[in-house]
């Protein structure tokens, strides 16, 4: 019942203070999170979501199925410098990606000189009959740009998280706790508004507390050579090292170098349409010669198109090698689907329908794992600042080991602030 009392205690203070408080301008039109939200111009914001979810299948098991009330609380500070209504950092990050990244990230997009961010956002998760699975975990990012005279741009970010792998991803019961820091840095020089040429290096260290085969280091290398068609488009090739090393002495056969080759194209023509589409090549150079090298082709599309002011849809997707996350298993191929659809029926009422799809092929044992999720979302704003969202997910995972099937029903209220 204490779970229950500081979640309902959270959502009490929320609408009290949310009726006292001054709506801000630019709040209406934001996503509450720790990652982009639309808030008044200045250098504090804070935000809050307090979650309810309910799931038949807490252990994400085929035959031992057990539901949960899970309460969470997440609260968040925003720091950006100079003042900005958007807190924007774009850093998908995968434990099993080589690098640490899910998908490729750009420099800032800022007209400014100079432009820092940075957002701390934990989450405190309270489990109504499982009090042994509470957790709390921490997320900081932060970004950093720079434009000196003559072209020449200077962009760094960095993204540390302490949390949980997801249950029954390998068919383990219980998650498993990690730490992972992702830094990333970009060089780019623009010879003319036509040309630039870019370069840069990113570190990604992941530490886990139970399956220490996985702690590993990665270091990353890349350069790309741009022209600019329009002042809102880019042609683009691209090329990216990857070096593979494993802490743990019986992990050292996986240590290897990867070579990603793309060659793509970015547009922002208006703020109805932007994305970026890459296709490419990527190889594999095991250090332990009785590990096949690997190669196969590799792509990447983010993409969102406004068809009408009220009617977005968006698509992401990629394909990549990822480190193995099952001892006995080389890598694994990840492909990776996800589309959205977004209808605003009223300037207070939304709703969305996301479908993911998730493939993994697993190399040096029989094992591939098919992942279908189906989410639909209404999204209700009764003030500029507050959201509350209804939402329901079904996730259904097939594998070629039986133990590793399962089906799950989410069901999810939260409720959300920025302030």
């Amino acid at each position: 019942m204490r779970q229950l009392f500081t979640a309902g205690t959270c959502l009490f203070l929320l609408l009290i203070y949310g009726a006292t408080v001054h709506l801000p301008a630019h709040a209406a039109s934001g996503t509450i999170g720790g990652d982009i939200f639309g808030l008044q111009q200045g250098v504090f914001h804070t935000f809050l979501n307090v979650t309810e979810k309910y799931t038949d299948n807490l252990y994400n098991s085929r035959t031992s199925k057990e539901s949960e009330l899970i309460s969470i609380v997440s609260p968040g500070l925003a720091l950006a410098l100079p003042g900005s209504d958007v807190v924007d950092i774009k850093m998908n990050t995968a434990t099993g990606a080589p690098g640490g990244l899910a998908m490729s990230r750009y420099k800032m997009d800022t007209t400014r000189r100079y432009q820092g961010m940075l957002v701390y956002n934990p989450e405190f998760e309270f489990y109504h009959d499982n009090s042994s699975e509470n957790f709390i975990s921490h997320k900081v990012k932060g970004a950093f740009q720079y434009k000196a005279p003559g072209g020449l741009t200077f962009d760094v970010a960095d993204h540390y998280k302490y949390g949980q792998e997801m249950r029954g991803e390998i068919g383990n019961p219980d998650p498993d706790t990690y730490y992972s820091n992702v830094a990333h840095a970009i060089v780019e020089f623009a010879f003319s508004p036509k040309f630039s040429i870019g370069a840069g290096g990113a570190s990604h260290t992941i530490s886990y507390r139970e399956t220490n085969f996985r702690d590993r280091n990665d270091r990353v290398y890349f350069g790309s050579l741009n022209f600019h068609p329009t002042a809102k488009t880019r042609l683009f090739f691209e090329y990216k090292n990857i070096d593979v090393r494993y802490d743990a002495f019986l992990s050292t056969d996986k240590e290897n170098t990867e070579d990603q080759y793309y060659a793509g194209f970015a547009w922002k023509m208006t703020a109805k349409s932007q994305g970026t589409l890459k296709v490419g090549y990527m190889a594999k150079d095991f250090d332990t010669p009785g590990i096949d090298d690997p190669s196969d082709w590799a792509g990447e599309i983010d993409l969102t198109h406004a068809i009408t002011p009220d009617t977005t849809i968006m698509l992401g997707a990629s394909r990549k090698y990822h480190e193995t996350n099952i001892a006995a298993a080389d890598y694994y191929t990840a492909d990776r689907v996800t589309a959205m659809y977004s209808q605003a029926f009223t300037p207070k009422l939304k709703g969305d329908m996301m479908l993911s799809y998730g493939k993994d092929n697993y190399e040096g044992i029989i094992l591939e794992c098919d992942t279908y999720i189906i989410r639909p979302a209404l999204t209700f704003k009764p003030r500029r600042w507050l959201s509350i969202e209804l939402a329901y997910s079904y996730t259904e995972r097939f594998a070629d080991l039986a133990s590793m099937d399962y089906s799950t029903n989410d069901y999810t209220l939260r409720i959300g602030g920025t302030f």
